[in-house]
């Protein structure tokens, strides 16, 4: 129930922009695309594992993606240096520091997709979270895109299409990711996510391959992508409410102890709260 009123309200949201019911793509009014070289980034990905998948899904000897390697996904957006997962192919990321639910957008994912105006090559995949490693939610992610006909190899996908899904801007813009509209449950601490998970999306319309978004509607994406570079191409992940420090510098001494402090955003509020340690790690003094 909470998710169809979610999809409800985001359709009024961007009724009136192209023929879909979400935020249009990179570079037209009302996209909520983030470029990457905006200053909300605050980390990125410093590792990144790969589980590759075939070229394409039911066809044993196609081969697995083998364009790119997980490295390429580490660091800041740098397309085109991606790597590509294949149908159902996943990569889990890790970070400097965890991250937390905050205000507006909590992180973004980029791909390699191309094109201009509401139409553009784009290569889809789930996001998911996680604050052990272990345990992931996924985002709840919406499709309109038509299912009568299969989407080609290189057709493109109207932006305002999908929501939540990762892929849905073009090269350089990020798709920004919420974790407030992630449902509540006790395997996942929103104010603590340390893993971000990709797998992506079989667009095939055959129910013997096909992936669902979360009303249970087949997700219409180009296929097959029978080729090395097949599939979600994933670029980076950038993380804008980050735990990360925002600066470590000495304040001098005090009762001969060298002291250092660290500046960390609060997550309640927009203040910030100075940690202060000695030479060797022990906390001295907090002063809010």
């Amino acid at each position: 129930m909470v998710k169809m009123v979610l999809a409800i309200m985001i359709s009024l949201s961007y009724q009136g922009f192209a023929q879909g019911s979400f935020a249009p793509q990179a570079g037209e009014l009302g996209s909520t695309a983030i470029p990457k070289d905006s200053a909300c980034f605050r980390d990125w990905a410093i590792s990144c594992s790969v589980e590759r998948g075939l070229r394409q899904a039911g066809v044993l000897d196609s081969g697995y993606a083998n364009a790119g390697v997980a490295v390429y996904a580490t660091g800041p957006a740098d397309a085109p240096l991606t790597v590509s997962l294949g149908d159902s192919g996943v990569a889990t990321l890790m970070f400097s520091a965890p991250f937390y639910d905050g205000e507006g957008p909590d992180f973004a994912v980029f791909e390699n997709g191309f094109g201009t105006g509401s139409d553009a090559f784009l290569e889809l995949a789930f996001v998911e979270v996680s604050s052990d490693g272990e345990h992931f939610v996924r985002f709840p992610a919406f499709s309109e895109i038509p299912t009568t006909t299969q989407k080609a190899s290189f057709e493109n996908t109207d932006a305002t299409l999908v929501h939540n899904l990762a892929g849905k801007y073009i090269a350089h813009h990020g798709v920004p990711f919420d974790l407030s509209e992630l449902p509540n449950t006790t395997v996942l601490d929103k104010q603590r996510i340390t893993h971000v998970r990709i797998v992506d999306v079989i667009g095939s319309i055959d129910a013997a391959y096909a992936t669902y978004d979360s009303q249970g509607g087949l997700i219409n994406d180009p296929w097959p992508t029978n080729f090395g570079p097949g599939g979600f191409d994933l670029d980076a992940v950038g993380i804008i409410n980050s735990s990360i420090p925002i600066g470590i510098h000495s304040v001098g001494s005090k009762e001969d102890k060298t002291l250092f402090s660290i500046d960390l955003l609060g997550r309640e509020s927009e203040s910030v709260h100075l940690l202060q340690y000695d030479a060797k790690g022990n906390k001295y003094l907090t002063t809010p």
